[in-house]
């Protein structure tokens, strides 16, 4: 009989070093398996969160480009919607109504740092909250609820849309390596 130096017979030593082999690498996969998830769940939750507050942000642009592009919108005269809601301290107001907009699409993003929003309402929509704004504020007001809703006819087949970016200062995707010494 075949010894090897430590007195261990030589079939021995081969079956258990085959069965090493083909245990071994099964539980180091299994265990670098386990751990895999866990981090790349992390970075995944930290990529999901990124990407939400990137368009969230874009969202909040978005409504505050439509803020001004209807307070460019003439009503009556030379009174323009800004002046209505300068007059009557409801910018608020309306912005609450522009949150509900419609968003057109998906997020997109232009590159991994850079998100874009589209969003788009109605004129009709703008109009309720116009009349509700010169409605609760009549001594306020620049121009009466009768001339505003003279100046809404014009608005019932108009939509008001605007585009709002947000970029992140570093990357948003990033790459997790992981390395395991044995």
């Amino acid at each position: 009989m075949l010894r090897c130096g430590a007195g261990v017979p030589a079939g021995i030593l081969i079956r258990a070093l085959v069965a090493a082999a083909i245990l071994l690498p099964a539980t180091f996969a299994t265990v670098v398996r386990a751990e895999e998830p866990a981090e790349s769940t992390a970075a995944t939750k930290a990529q999901a969160l990124a990407a939400r507050s990137r368009v969230t942000a874009a969202t909040r642009d978005a409504v505050a480009n439509l803020l001004e592009e209807i307070g460019r919108t003439p009503l009556s005269g030379n009174i323009t919607v800004r002046d209505l809601l300068a007059r009557t301290s409801s910018f608020d107001d309306l912005a609450k109504t522009l949150q509900g907009a419609e968003q057109i699409g998906g997020p997109r993003w232009v590159d991994d740092r850079t998100c874009q929003v589209e969003l788009q309402i109605s004129g009709p929509r703008i109009g309720i909250a116009l009349r509700r704004i010169v409605a609760a504020n009549p001594g306020a007001s620049p121009i009466s609820l009768a001339e505003l809703n003279l100046a809404l006819t014009q608005w019932k087949d108009r939509s008001f849309s605007a585009i709002g970016v947000a970029v992140a200062h570093g990357p948003l995707m990033t790459t997790v390596t992981t390395t395991t010494t044995t």
